[in-house]
């Protein structure tokens, strides 16, 4: 926990490295839903990354935030240097801040994101 933007995601991080092909089969559905547990957020080796939310705006704001949260991640590892993380006191005070703020922040971003969209690519989406 280096950033703001990572902190959102404090003890909400699944990981599954029982990669086995396709998600086709239902046994795959499964395991997949039994490892992501009570998490919003998967971590999924040779596949990606699988993001949850109460709605389209939410899941796009923790996806949003947490490539985010990778890139100063990765930049800060490219330093070099020691990172300074966060105690995890100070990092549950800005998630809970975070999440206080979450009703009215997340559709205003999600709507901020479909207007830039709309002006870009006028015509190409449906709302």
């Amino acid at each position: 926990m280096i950033h703001q933007n990572s902190a959102r995601f404090f003890k909400d991080i699944a990981y599954d490295n029982g990669y086995d092909g396709l998600a086709s089969a239902d046994t795959e559905a499964c395991r997949i839903a039994k490892q992501l547990g009570d998490k919003s957020v998967m971590m999924m080796g040779q596949h990606g990354v699988l993001v949850t939310g109460k709605s389209t705006a939410e899941a796009f704001d923790k996806t949003y935030y947490l490539e985010r949260a990778a890139q100063l991640q990765v930049l800060g590892l490219s330093t070099g240097k020691k990172m300074v993380e966060m105690s995890d006191d100070l990092t549950n005070i800005v998630k809970q801040q975070i999440e206080d703020d979450a009703h009215f922040l997340i559709p205003a971003h999600f709507g901020a994101i479909k207007r830039i969209v709309a002006h870009t690519y006028p015509g190409d989406y449906t709302s």
